[in-house]
């Protein structure tokens, strides 16, 4: 039980199957937001592997029973450096089927990072789309280069870029590097005019 005392404060009164839970209300095509912010890298990495690994058994199924029907999943990581380890590879296992099995399983990931040199090479290599803004380490840059070529020849615009909104954008569907600037959501309009 002493072991157990570093999750109290993460314990639910009413102690619910959260898992299934998440998994009907996806299937209703709901949009959950799971914040674990505040809590421990650790806990943050149990959770995220713990839903995923069900959100990927759960399509795979949908997939042999030929029941996806449109039921696409888009899931968004953010400060991925901490979910996605450079060095276990038995904890990003289920990221990388994720990258590279992904699509056939209507299952789409986005993470953001300020730190590519940080997340698993499996992930970025199977990386589609990128939006950069601003990378201050030259060691992060070349890594970027690195990996997708195209950034080659803008390492000094992803750099020295201080302009709030300002991407460099690398798409599937576009092979070349194109700035763009992204205006402030402002929070009052709901709808993309």
């Amino acid at each position: 039980p002493y072991q157990l005392r570093t999750c109290l404060p993460y314990h639910s009164p009413i102690a619910e199957d959260f898992t299934q839970h998440i998994l009907s209300s996806l299937d209703e095509g709901r949009t959950l937001i799971i914040d674990l912010s505040n809590a421990p890298d650790r806990v943050v990495r149990y959770f995220a592997q713990k839903l995923c690994l069900a959100i990927f058994a759960e399509q795979e199924h949908k997939f042999k029973l030929n029941a996806l029907e449109g039921r696409y999943v888009q899931i968004y990581f953010e400060e991925a450096h901490t979910i996605f380890p450079l060095q276990d590879t038995a904890m990003t296992h289920v990221y990388a089927r994720f990258a590279k099995e992904g699509a056939k399983f209507h299952i789409g990931i986005a993470y953001a990072t300020q730190s590519p040199t940080t997340i698993n090479p499996d992930l970025l290599a199977q990386t589609e789309n990128f939006f950069i803004g601003h990378l201050s380490s030259q060691q992060e840059v070349d890594c970027l280069c690195h990996l997708q070529v195209a950034f080659q020849g803008c390492e000094n615009a992803i750099r020295f870029n201080r302009t709030p909104g300002l991407m460099q954008v690398l798409t599937q569907s576009h092979r070349y590097v194109v700035p763009m600037q992204a205006t402030l959501y402002d929070g009052r309009s709901l709808l993309l005019s």
